[in-house]
């Protein structure tokens, strides 16, 4: 994140054919992507520093390649289930394949509970 890069480099690097193929076919990889660059933005909201805001860039101009093909599908009328558990579910380790087992007693998280946690953790602090 710390490279910088230009909007061009990111789209060379990653083409619509190769983002397709990793939400196709290494799903994991793209969601460790998207939680990585999603964690970095969080972290730099935590310390909001001038120094940081290179890296915030880098890390919006990798969402803004990969978000619309994870959500290419959902505009055919169905939603993935992958970026349904990703963005809204609860998730064990990289298990992006499966539903949650309310059984299981591993800590799990979710993008949006995540983001929840941490502006209430803000909102009590002031």
């Amino acid at each position: 994140w710390k490279i910088p890069s230009s909007p061009d480099e990111v789209f060379e690097l990653l083409t619509p054919k190769n983002a397709r193929l990793l939400r196709d076919t290494r799903f994991e990889n793209l969601a460790t992507l998207f939680t990585q660059a999603t964690a970095q933005l969080c972290q730099i909201v935590e310390t909001p520093y001038t120094i940081y805001f290179d890296q915030a860039l880098n890390c919006v101009r990798v969402l803004t390649r990969i978000v619309p093909f994870l959500l290419e599908r959902g505009d055919l009328g169905a939603n993935d289930p992958n970026v349904e558990l990703l963005c809204w579910g609860e998730r064990d380790g990289d298990d992006y394949g499966t539903a949650f087992d309310g059984d299981d007693e591993t800590e799990t998280t979710s993008l949006s509970r995540s983001a929840r946690r941490n502006n209430l953790r803000r909102s009590s602090a002031r």
